[in-house]
């Protein structure tokens, strides 16, 4: 086995690897002369008052769990193509920042973080990346995963999308709060209270689009699952990045 190791360089690995790798709303106490307060005060109550619902909304839709697993397929159109890159496999996740994400089809791929490192294991290539784990506050993924939502609202503006004559669904769309987010939109879609589809649009206007299915809360799930040992006979490849 080869060993290389990059210093401050960016490996280059597929769509939800770079996505993953790649906050609680200060609302000011209500006024005893609520009462008294014009329409235009009125209005401005309301909407913080509704700001602060669709958040709570949020963050208990995203911490209702501590592991999940499903089944996904994910797609990445970029600007100018009306047809993307399409991949499909599983994923499980245990908080905090630990997964595995599996990509079966078109090319396997295995991503697999403990928290402190990211494997990525391309079988084809014969080589693992290793790198340190982005858990960092500005990483929307990984805070998305982790159910950070108090996080996620310092950076992002979330509101809720009304859906008409789909009661059982629910759709928030985070878009940043500062113009030098990764991210300009975000959007999440639950059905029945679970995430099934989630949304990345970076800057750059390629959009990833991730659809889930067999979706499991809290299944059990193996500490060693999250323990990457790297196969016999691949290079790996130690991406020291800061």
């Amino acid at each position: 086995m080869q060993i290389k190791t990059l210093i401050n360089t960016k490996t280059i690995v597929r769509p939800f690897a770079i996505a993953v790798m790649a906050t609680t709303l200060a609302v000011a106490p209500l006024s005893p002369s609520l009462a008294m307060a014009n329409s235009g005060e009125m209005q401005n109550i309301a909407t913080v008052k509704s700001q602060a619902s669709v958040v709570n909304r949020l963050s208990q839709l995203l911490s209702g769990y501590d592991r999940l697993s499903a089944r996904f397929e994910q797609s990445v159109t970029r600007t100018g193509s009306s047809q993307g890159d399409v991949q499909a496999g599983q994923f499980s996740v245990a908080k905090p920042n630990r997964f595995v994400w599996n990509v079966e089809t078109p090319f396997p791929q295995e991503i697999v973080s403990d928290g402190e490192y990211v494997w990525i294991y391309d079988p084809d290539l014969e080589q693992v990346t290793q790198k340190r784990a982005d858990n960092r506050q500005d990483n929307a993924a990984a805070l998305i995963l982790n159910g950070r939502v108090d996080a996620l609202d310092e950076q992002f503006l979330i509101r809720a999308v009304p859906l008409v004559a789909q009661p059982a669904t629910e759709l928030f769309e985070l878009t940043p709060r500062q113009e030098n987010s990764n991210f300009s939109r975000i959007r999440l879609l639950f059905n029945a209270g679970v995430l099934s589809e989630f949304l990345l649009e970076d800057q750059l206007g390629q959009r990833t689009a991730v659809v889930l299915s067999q979706v499991e809360i809290n299944p059990v799930l193996a500490d060693s699952l999250f323990d990457f040992k790297v196969p016999e006979g691949v290079d790996l490849i130690v991406d020291d990045a800061r």
